[in-house]
């Protein structure tokens, strides 16, 4: 049995065994999934395809490009949860280790943003401060809960958080929606 000091954390293993692109070997960015189920970075796919074809660097599988280009694979959502969960955990970038405003770069302003200090409990987004303020006054986003993210971290919202990313049953106003079959 391994003792615990000289074994990898979860987080750890999660980053260099799942969450690394078999391509570039960095955690992977816009995660896009073949139709063979392996998963690599979006920009490392562009530079694989060629003539409307690539073939899976890992599996060997010739796949079609889309017209669309590689950006049109379907994004592996699982992925992405997973490496929101490390960052939460980690603090942020992994190799940066802070947290990043998740607007700033939508926004044009990639590293124009100081450091995350808040989360939008709805959005599951860390936040900057000027982002944060910008979040709790926009229409479509005023409603939002957005929170310390030290508080966050700590835990202290981790109730709140699920309840409001549930989705609602469109039929029963305020209940969580469950996936049943129909004679249940």
């Amino acid at each position: 049995m391994v003792s615990q000091g000289s074994s990898p954390s979860l987080l750890e293993a999660l980053s260099s065994d799942f969450l690394a692109c078999k391509i570039c070997l960095e955690q992977l960015r816009a995660p896009k999934t073949l139709p063979c189920l392996h998963t690599y970075c979006q920009d490392c796919l562009a530079q694989l395809a060629d003539g409307g074809h690539l073939r899976c660097p890992e599996c060997r599988e010739t796949v079609p490009v889309p017209p669309a280009g590689v950006a049109a694979f379907k994004t592996n959502f699982f992925v992405n949860g997973l490496l929101d969960l490390v960052r939460a955990r980690a603090g942020g970038d992994l190799r940066a280790g802070k947290p990043a405003c998740a607007l700033c770069p939508l926004m044009g302003g990639a590293g124009t943003g100081g450091p995350a200090t808040a989360r939008c409990l709805d959005c599951a987004d860390d936040l900057c401060q000027a982002c944060a303020d910008g979040h709790r006054c926009t229409r479509q986003t005023h409603t939002h809960r957005v929170v310390d993210l030290v508080g966050y971290r700590a835990g202290w919202y981790d109730e709140e958080a699920r309840e409001r990313q549930a989705a609602q049953c469109p039929q029963h106003p305020g209940e969580a929606l469950r996936f049943l079959c129909q004679p249940c």
